[in-house]
């Protein structure tokens, strides 16, 4: 029997950092842009506007002194009910439009990476789960 969950429904943050501090390994001491609520599907300035770290930027000049968002690595983070997966044969994330490009981890490990706008992508997690979540 196939299970269908949307991911959307789930707790999300974002936060940033410099695209330097990147590989440190994610570590807490590198993040630049604490964790704000985010949504899924949605976007990094959308949740920033929402969290007020952003003006809007369809107003006036404020388009500038939103800039230094495209200058970040940004990471969505959330929790999968562990119940998701038990006793699934086959465990996969379908991202319909992911954009640019990013990695998916779960659990920290990398278990994909995507490339191109708005191009639908699906991550095979099973063998990343590692009896941890199924």
């Amino acid at each position: 029997m196939i299970h269908k969950h949307s991911l959307s429904h789930l707790e999300w943050t974002l936060e940033g950092d410099l695209p330097t501090t990147a590989d440190v390994l994610l570590s807490k001491l590198s993040i630049e842009v604490p964790a704000v609520p985010a949504r899924v599907p949605g976007s990094v300035k959308a949740a920033l506007l929402e969290a007020g770290l952003l003006p809007d930027w369809n107003v006036g000049l404020n388009s500038r002194a939103c800039e230094w968002v495209e200058n970040r690595h940004w990471h969505f983070r959330t929790t999968l009910p562990g119940g998701w997966t038990r006793g699934q044969e086959l465990v996969r994330l379908r991202c319909p439009a992911l954009d640019f490009c990013g990695e998916i981890r779960l659990n920290g490990i990398v278990v994909g990476r995507f490339e191109n706008a708005h191009v639908e992508h699906v991550f095979d997690l099973k063998p990343h789960l590692a009896g941890r979540l199924a």
